[in-house]
């Protein structure tokens, strides 16, 4: 399948041939509702092996297809300066594709010697730098075989990547050196919690980890719990289920600065939390009422909390 061109004359090839549909995807993935459907089989149906002959067509070649044309789709997303509407679910059918492909088929093609293997080598460096997925660790061996630990963290601290990171760490062997490294991750992760997509990061591996103290920690300085993220949220009911002793005292905090922001959305977000309080009272039914009247008392002026208090407590 076109093995006698260099890497250069094959990329034109596929550019002549994938040109016309990488636009169409471009913009079906933004326009229409099964974009992402149509998109997905195309790539995992060989829908795209219609532009090339019967002698030109080679199954085993179509994880370069496949990591090429989301390259290129991402590309042209880009120029039209939509790609983040659909970055989520671009990363999530990504990784998914890669997925069902298996490790061994790619690790086969990287040890050829053909313009093929070259171009698939290409798209594996620009797939780490352009999309939050996670490659099979041999794979990523294959290009980062003597890479120190420190040189890794300082690379991954620039775009933080939880299914990167828990790649990394799970394929630690030495039990004292991996508990080292998740320790310094989080420590040094923490100094970047003022970006909203390292917190989100930050959140995912102290839960992973059933860090709880140091997400409590971390909680106890959000200012607006309305804007919490979703990893937040999802640390919070870890430390319900885990029956954590401080919890009550964080959804104390978090009910009244949600207050104290006199917007009915916050309102019903301190409600929330009261709900969630209760739940945890529910051995202990006087306290949960008592911290009930305290708040009614001590927020009796803020009338429109109160109402919206009374309409659930009734």
């Amino acid at each position: 399948m076109l093995l006698s061109l260099t890497v250069k004359e094959l990329n034109q090839v596929l550019e002549k041939k994938l040109r016309t549909s990488w636009e169409y995807f471009s913009k079906a993935i933004l326009y229409k509702k099964d974009g992402l459907d149509e998109f997905e089989s195309w790539l995992c149906n060989d829908g795209w092996s219609e532009a090339f002959t019967s002698k030109e067509y080679n199954k085993k070649y179509r994880p370069v297809i496949i990591i090429q044309s989301f390259r290129e789709v991402r590309s042209l997303m880009i120029k039209q300066q939509l790609y983040l509407i659909r970055k989520k679910q671009i990363d999530a059918l990504f990784h998914k594709v890669l997925q069902a492909i298996a490790p061994s088929t790619i690790e086969q093609l990287l040890k050829e010697n053909s313009s093929w293997s070259s171009l698939l080598k290409q798209g594996i460096a620009g797939v780490n730098k352009e999309f939050s997925v996670t490659l099979p660790i041999s794979i990523i061996q294959d290009f980062e075989p003597d890479l120190d630990n420190n040189v890794w963290l300082s690379q991954w601290l620039v775009k933080p990547h939880f299914q990167k990171y828990k790649l990394f760490i799970e394929n630690l062997t030495d039990e004292m050196t991996k508990q080292k490294m998740i320790e310094t991750c989080i420590a040094m992760l923490k100094k970047q919690t003022h970006h909203h997509h390292s917190k989100r990061v930050f959140f995912q591996i102290v839960s992973y980890h059933k860090k709880y103290d140091v997400g409590m920690n971390q909680l106890y300085l959000t200012i607006d719990p309305l804007h919490l993220s979703e990893e937040e949220e999802v640390f919070i009911n870890d430390l319900i289920a885990a029956q954590h002793p401080k919890i009550t005292s964080l959804l104390h905090q978090f009910i009244e600065r949600l207050v104290e922001k006199k917007s009915r959305t916050h309102y019903l977000k301190a409600i929330n939390y009261l709900t969630m309080l209760e739940k945890l009272y529910i051995t202990k039914e006087p306290f949960f009422q008592e911290y009930l009247t305290l708040l009614m008392k001590k927020y009796s002026r803020y009338t429109s909390f109160t109402k919206e208090l009374s309409n659930v407590t009734k």
